[in-house]
């Protein structure tokens, strides 16, 4: 099984480029911070990300450096020879993605599928609206409309 979901802000944007036959390709870096063992300095790793289609159209479009970001993708090899040197990278094709909110913002503004259908939240929250936790605070008089209780 070959899966990769990483989170991680937007690091790099390349511009939206098309194949010859027309797919829209969308090249960005994804920063992610990796934990190390106590007493030691976090360390940020640097991912490659392709999306294609509309995937990559609804990134082009919602999608700004600095913005939180979660992938979900495969690994592939981009290996290849230039001048009689072998060169070798990976990178994580895109399936998936979804916004974990803007930057310095805890809320969740919106997400995108495969299919690339990026929307925005109606009721995106201010930093006002979060609590300490960072959990939206339910407005007075809406909890009667939860399906739950």
């Amino acid at each position: 099984m070959n899966l990769v979901i990483i989170k991680g802000n937007v690091a790099g944007k390349e511009d939206k480029r098309s194949s010859n036959e027309g797919l829209s390709i969308q090249r960005i870096r994804v920063a992610v911070k990796r934990r190390r063992r106590a007493g030691k300095e976090d360390v940020t790793d640097f991912f490659s990300c392709t999306a294609f289609g509309k995937t990559a159209d609804a990134l082009n479009e919602w999608i700004n450096v600095g913005d939180p970001i979660l992938i979900e993708g495969t690994l592939q090899n981009d290996n290849y020879e230039k001048d009689g040197v072998k060169h070798y990278r990976d990178q994580i094709s895109i399936n998936n993605w979804e916004f974990c909110g803007r930057k310095g913002d805890g809320s969740s503004s919106g997400s995108s599928s495969g299919s690339g259908s990026a929307s925005t939240s109606s009721a995106a929250s201010t930093a006002s609206d979060v609590d300490a936790e960072g959990f939206m605070n339910i407005p007075d008089g809406l909890d009667e409309e939860l399906p739950f209780t």
